[in-house]
Formats: C-alpha cells, structure tokens, sequence
C-alpha cells in the first residue's frame, strides 16, 4: 500500500476513545496484565492509556513520523530496532515495555512475528482497509487473536451508493460482519451514535449522505482454525 492512502486516517485525540472507557470491563473482565493489539494505531492516546491500567499494548502504524510523536507527545521514553524479517521496518518499544509500535505494512507481519493477543480494539483499521485486502486482514486478525479473545470495533453505517466520491471510512453494517466474523466470533451491538450531524458540511454536502452511524460491536471468539 502507498504511503499517502495510510497518512489521511492519522487522527489524534487529547482524550481515551469513550467507547473503549465503557467497554474496558467487558473486554477485561477486570483482568490485569493482558495482551491489547491496536492495527493502524496512529499515535492514538489509547495506548497509554492502556498500558497505565497495567495491560501491555502493541501497534501497528506505517507512518514512521506518528509512531516517533506518539512517544515524545506522550513523554513516554523509547527505543528503536530494525525488525529482521520485515525490510525496513522498525519496533519502537517503551523502556518499561509496556507499549510496543510495529512501524510498517501491517501485512508484513505474521502471528509468528507478532504473537497473539487477549483483546484488539479495531478503531478506525477494517474500515479503511481496501476491498481487495479486506479477507487478507480478517486473516491475520483471526491468526493473532487467542481462543476465547475479545474484539471491540468500531465502524460506520452510510448507503455506499449515497457516496458521491467512493473511499475510506468504507461503510459495514451486521450482515456485514457476520460474513467477515460470524463463523469464528460472537457479535453484539454496544453501541451507536449519529454522526451525520456532527458534519453536515461534510457528510451531506461533499459526501452526498443522507445518514452516517458510528457502530461499536462487542465480539468474542469461539473458534479459530487458524489459532
């Protein structure tokens, strides 16, 4: 993938995402010390976050400028080393190895590379994956999810066909991800807020919308064949 399609989503937010504050008991059930993976992370103030609550976070971001501001933005010290089986790339670690940033093309990393994972809060990552790599990233999501692990997503609702000019965020609804996550994830509804008229400007006059939802879904594996 180029590198302009991968710098549009980097977002920044001053705040954890709320939606992962009311569901981190969910996700956790009050367990320590777990596992969290955050695809496309950008330089999101969720992973702090995380890892000050005493889990251990690692992130994959292709932008090499958001993973070095995520730490000094943070005040978080780190250090920075190639990663041998990925050309180019580079893992930027915490010094207390909390929190860990996989700087390169997400689908250059392997479960054998990246390990598995208790939780992943897919925020903003499914969505603005092309089509054509869509089942290659459910792939790899379900490869470095453990047995029994918990997924929160988040995901917005539009009429594609409403869209004037085609392009991420692309739009999911249940059925969906019943096609993507139904044979190997429970799925639930835990959330959802009109987004629409937030930006009016934006959504119905550049888009052509005439509604945009944003979706939180709660999902748990109960298999994995490729685990």
């Amino acid at each position: 993938m180029q590198l302009s399609f991968w710098f549009k989503p980097l977002l920044y937010y001053f705040y954890p995402c709320r939606n992962l504050l009311n569901n981190i008991e969910k996700l956790t059930d009050g367990q320590k010390g777990l596992k969290f993976m955050v695809p496309l992370c950008g330089k999101t103030v969720d992973m702090k976050w995380l890892a000050g609550k005493g889990f251990q976070v690692t992130g994959v971001e292709l932008v090499t400028k958001a993973c070095e501001e995520f730490f000094s933005e943070q005040s978080v010290k780190c250090n920075a080393s190639d990663i041998p089986e990925v050309p180019a790339g580079k893992l930027f670690k915490s010094e207390d190895g909390k929190i860990k940033i996989y700087n390169c093309d997400i689908f250059n990393l392997s479960k054998e590379s990246l390990g598995q994972f208790d939780v992943m809060w897919d925020r903003g990552s499914l969505v603005v994956i092309p089509i054509e790599d869509r089942q290659r990233y459910i792939n790899l999501m379900k490869s470095i999810i453990k047995p029994g692990g918990k997924i929160l997503l988040e995901v917005v609702e539009y009429d594609w066909n409403e869209r004037k000019t085609k392009g991420p965020p692309h739009p999911f609804y249940k059925h969906d991800l019943e096609k993507l996550y139904g044979n190997w994830c429970t799925i639930e509804e835990v959330g959802r807020c009109d987004w629409f008229h937030r930006n009016l400007a934006r959504f119905q006059g550049q888009w052509g919308l005439s509604s945009l939802d944003n979706v939180q879904y709660f999902m748990q594996v109960i298999s994995s064949t490729s685990n």
